[in-house]
């Protein structure tokens, strides 16, 4: 069953592949007749166990089959998770593409041979047999571009390499194969060319780039990650500084805007919690938040001050201005009522002496009031 279900999914990327090559609408003939171009063989359906394609197809769950009104098969793959953002990247390079114009090339096999994109004319000549046939794939042809030059195998596998490097990065770790030969179609605008290169499997052309390593985890899937060259050492490193970077941002480490809107109560808490100092200090640290011992404190009762008295703990309190401004009131009257019964008490003690003293005295006294000046508050 599980050799079943990896043939399944091998066959799965194949035909998204293929779907992936044409302009929409695609069309399960067309399918058909590419598969063998890359497989060797035709759609195996019946040695799986299936009457048709489309229940093979349908079974993968990969795609969607419908009928058009001319009773053709339409087939769609359904977009997931991964294949998503791809699909919209490159359509936005589409848009921004340039305009060019391949040159043809001597036509040597049947499978590979395409009408010139600016030739209206419908046909093509099999060179096999000489006869004319029909080329009922107008469309496809017009999206498909030659492969990289192969008589130059060198500057093709450099080609190629760019492109897979270019879908690996694209992705998060870990890449699997299954995925690239996939997404290849959607930036190379052809499906893999390792048969027309001389490879018998894709993994046999890119080891022979040089430039990837290759590992079966424990679903038997094959993972690919691209080797690290001179010219990707640098962007890799700058990659790493933009990760460090953006991980020490958002784990409230540093200077932050605290109008900022990732500045929010749990960024707070959690800066808070990581910090040695003790929680009566985290709370003096804070906005609006002050500590103070145990006094009598206004809104309080008494029992619950004794209560804190005898734990001896440090109560923390919201500042209130009215409150603020309150106890500020009660400390200057307080400070001038000591002031005033200080002054109160020396004024009794003169008077006191003024009684016992000589009147002469009494005159020299009466002199140091007026130099004196605190007696201009009495």
């Amino acid at each position: 069953m599980d050799g079943q279900m990896s043939e399944l999914k091998h066959i799965a990327s194949i035909v998204r592949a293929l779907i992936n090559s044409h302009k929409p609408p695609c069309f399960l003939h067309d399918i058909l007749e590419d598969y063998p171009e890359v497989e060797g063989a035709p759609l195996p359906y019946h040695s799986l166990g299936y009457e048709t394609p489309e229940d093979l197809l349908t079974k993968t769950g990969e795609f969607v089959l419908s009928r058009n009104n001319n009773g053709d098969t339409v087939i769609t793959a359904k977009f997931n998770e991964k294949s998503a953002h791809i699909a919209a990247l490159v359509k936005g390079q589409r848009t921004k593409k340039p305009s060019r114009i391949v040159a043809r090339k001597t036509i040597t096999d049947i499978h590979r041979c395409c009408d010139d994109r600016n030739s209206n004319n419908s046909h093509f000549v099999n060179q096999n047999n000489g006869l004319p046939k029909t080329l009922h794939r107008s469309s496809t042809c017009a999206t498909r571009v030659s492969f990289p030059p192969t008589s130059n195998k060198k500057a093709g596998l450099q080609y190629i390499a760019s492109i897979v490097r270019s879908l690996i990065n694209s992705r998060k770790p870990p890449c699997f194969l299954q995925n690239i030969l996939e997404d290849y179609p959607l930036v190379g605008e052809n499906i893999l060319p390792y048969r027309s290169m001389g490879y018998k499997t894709p993994q046999e052309l890119l080891l022979a780039t040089g430039e990837f390593i290759f590992t079966n985890n424990s679903n038997g899937d094959t993972i690919i990650t691209a080797k690290y060259n001179n010219k990707s050492a640098h962007i890799v490193a700058f990659v790493k500084q933009q990760k460090r970077t953006k991980k020490s941002q958002g784990s409230g480490v540093g200077i932050r805007n605290i109008r900022s809107p990732d500045h929010t109560t749990s960024d707070i808490r959690e800066m808070l919690r990581s910090k040695s100092y003790s929680r009566p200090m985290q709370c003096s640290k804070s906005i609006g938040v002050a500590t103070c011992k145990i006094t009598p404190v206004w809104n309080q009762s008494k029992d619950m001050r004794d209560n804190l008295n005898i734990s001896g703990q440090t109560q923390i309190c919201p500042l209130n201005p009215e409150c603020v401004h309150r106890y500020v009131h009660e400390s200057r009257v307080n400070a001038v009522k000591t002031i005033v019964s200080e002054i109160g008490r020396i004024q009794t003690n003169r008077t006191k002496k003024k009684s016992t003293l000589p009147i002469h005295e009494n005159q020299s006294q009466v002199s140091e009031r007026k130099l004196n000046p605190i007696y201009r508050y009495l």
